[in-house]
């Protein structure tokens, strides 16, 4: 399974099932771990029928995983193919791009919804196609699915909320995973809900009335960035939403401490960032491009999550109040 997440795979045959006006569902044998196991690939905008055709593909495999690519399509006909995906346990690894209704409704409905190497989700509200007008009854039924699929109602809310008709919001691993919006292959399956730390921080600095004073940035002044490491947060925008939500929810905690609690805590994180940024480091290639970075983001990021994560879960339980 984890070859898969790292979209290294091998196509041994395949064959096609389905028609050119709809996605297309082809049986791809890959050679995983030195076995050869057969899965379902689908590719192409969704239409009505597909989850009929899924159903069919399903009867020549014996593993549960579906390869998706997909620019969306017909909403109607997305919820019906992710309650397929959903019954036959399908795990769904986005390999390159699944925006709209793959976003928003295959993905989740997925065992396990992982994004491959390259793999991004992109996100839109949904829209009448003849007034371009929003549907905001569509973005409900859309949120009460995934809450259904295990998946937080609010992150998928945000995200269609935040890009109208002729927008679309993309994301990476990166933030899929702080929001919750990702179920990694070797996580609780549904309904366990995944770990939410940036949903949880906003939650608790909403509550608290704490707003940041400037714009989104690192939780450092880039003009002061002088390693490889502050470089990405300043570059790559999603790690530095990241850092930002990590940064603003420290402050909050520190700010509720003085005296000696206060300055524990403060060389506490100072000690936690050095061994953060020395594990990461060596994830760096020797000439950084966006796609060699990715380890090194993942990294980071997953390191500021699991630091969110270790403040929230003891004030959600009455704890550092």
């Amino acid at each position: 399974m984890q070859v898969i997440r790292s979209a290294i795979f091998f196509l041994i045959s395949a064959f096609a099932i389905g028609d050119a006006d709809a996605m297309d569902f082809r049986i791809e044998q890959l050679n995983i771990d030195n076995t050869v196991v057969s899965v379902v690939a689908a590719s192409g905008p969704i239409e009505e029928g597909d989850a009929e055709r899924l159903l069919t593909a399903a009867l020549s495999v014996g593993d549960r995983i579906l390869l998706l690519s997909s620019p969306g399509g017909s909403v109607s006909a997305a919820l019906a193919l992710g309650a397929v995906i959903s019954s036959q346990r399908y795990s769904v690894v986005v390999v390159g791009s699944c925006a709209s209704a793959c976003a928003s409704i295959l993905f989740p409905a997925g065992e396990r919804s992982v994004l491959a190497d390259g793999g991004r989700l992109g996100f839109h509200s949904c829209y009448d196609t003849r007034t371009r007008v929003i549907v905001d009854w569509c973005n409900e039924d859309i949120a009460r699915f995934n809450a259904t699929q295990g998946f937080p109602f609010g992150s998928v809310r945000a995200f269609m909320d935040a890009a109208g008709p002729d927008e679309i919001g993309w994301m990476t691993e990166i933030t899929a995973r702080c929001f919750g919006y990702y179920r990694d292959l070797d996580a609780p399956t549904k309904p366990d809900f995944p770990d939410k730390p940036c949903v949880d921080a906003l939650i608790i600095l909403a509550a608290n009335n704490v707003r940041s004073d400037g714009p989104i940035g690192p939780s450092f002044d880039c003009a002061n960035a002088s390693n490889q490491i502050e470089f990405l947060f300043c570059a790559d925008r999603e790690l530095m939403f990241v850092d930002a939500i990590m940064g603003d929810l420290y402050a909050f905690f520190r700010g509720r401490l003085t005296g000696s609690a206060r300055a524990a805590f403060t060389q506490s994180q100072i000690e936690w960032i050095h061994a953060r940024n020395n594990d990461c480091e060596r994830l760096f290639a020797a000439s950084p491009t966006y796609q060699s970075t990715r380890d090194a983001a993942l990294c980071l990021s997953d390191y500021n999550q699991h630091r969110m994560q270790s403040w929230i879960a003891p004030y959600f339980a009455g704890a550092f109040r």
